[in-house]
């Protein structure tokens, strides 16, 4: 990513972080993007990259591995993931070039994706865990993205193929919690995945308790929301 034609754009227009950033993001998340190369949220991004008259896909040097397609990539093996189609996204996921992959968020949902398939398909353990730690341990250290969650998710669904119930039941309890504690701070799309999704995988797994729990969580945003 070219973040300097992002700053220059800024300077020419003789725009300060401060400005630039109102109303979108801190000044010390813009600054972190323009020292450090540390690339905020998509949304963000999209928003700054706004106001200067840019797109994400102008700063990116190789088209190719542009934020807008790698997006639309792994929109598209969610989608068939969630339809099942597991040797479809395998394929698809092995053709993700991660390492030229920029955007947080996005890296967090193909370490998200390719963990929940191996638990989906029996994987091995240490490879279902290995990726979910990328967005436990590295990605979403302070776990406030609703990654987290679906990556509880996940561990959830690989202990029930293995019989192991209380450790499944450990982790699901967790999306549960987790969700209490984002009813703040995701974006409503990303409500509606988390929700949808856990309810789906506690179905699968026969986990009724946090189906039951999830779905009224479920309800009770929905309700919320057509009252906004």
């Amino acid at each position: 990513m070219d973040i300097q034609k992002f700053v220059a754009r800024r300077k020419a227009l003789k725009i300060s972080q401060v400005k630039l950033s109102t109303g979108i993001c801190t000044q010390a998340t813009l600054s972190k993007f323009e020292r450090r190369g540390r690339v905020p949220s998509l949304a963000i991004l999209e928003q700054l990259c706004g106001r200067l008259g840019l797109t994400v896909d102008d700063l990116n040097e190789s088209r190719d591995h542009s934020v807008t397609q790698v997006r639309a990539q792994l929109d598209e093996i969610e989608r068939q993931l969630m339809m099942e189609n597991y040797q479809p996204v395998l394929q698809a996921l092995k053709q993700v070039q991660v390492a030229q992959i920029e955007a947080v968020p996005l890296k967090m949902q193909f370490y998200y994706l390719s963990g929940l398939l191996k638990s989906l398909i029996n994987g091995a353990a240490s490879d279902v865990c290995f990726d979910f730690d990328q967005i436990l341990d590295d990605l979403d250290q302070s776990h406030e993205t609703v990654f987290t969650p679906l990556a509880y998710v996940g561990l959830g669904v690989m202990y029930s193929r293995l019989a192991e119930l209380e450790k499944a039941q450990f982790y699901f309890e967790k999306v549960h919690q987790a969700i209490e504690q984002l009813m703040a701070a995701v974006a409503d799309q990303d409500y509606l995945r988390l929700l949808s999704e856990t309810v789906a995988f506690a179905r699968i797994n026969h986990n009724q308790v946090v189906e039951v729990k999830t779905a009224a969580l479920r309800s009770r945003y929905l309700r919320a929301s057509k009252r906004a």
